[in-house]
């Protein structure tokens, strides 16, 4: 079925290969639940200039602003990140309020 579809089945294959290679190392804390070691460095973002850091004050600004603004009426969320093109959006996984990092590349 999939090689009617014309879906290279190679890319799956090595996919497949490269999860089931997976050697990471797999710790487990004081109550047996499991964990890994995460070097964070690769995934932190610094910004790279002045102009970057003014426009990371005034998102930080707007997101203490929206915070203190819930205290006494109702946000809507999504809108926010509509207004703002996505540059503040609410996570409602982690519930808070996050910055596109986009914005500093």
């Amino acid at each position: 079925m999939l090689s009617l579809l014309e879906i290279d089945l190679d890319k799956l294959y090595n996919i497949q290969v490269q999860f089931e290679e997976n050697k990471t190392k797999v710790y487990f804390d004081k109550e047996g639940s499991p964990y890994t070691k995460v070097d964070k460095e690769p995934f932190i973002q610094y910004t790279k200039n002045e102009e970057e850091n003014k426009r990371l004050e005034a998102f930080k600004y707007l997101i203490v602003s929206l915070e203190e603004i819930e205290k006494h009426t109702h946000v809507y969320k999504g809108e926010v990140a509509r207004l703002t093109s996505n540059a503040v959006t609410f996570d409602l996984r982690l519930n808070k309020w996050r910055i596109n990092s986009m914005y500093f590349s």
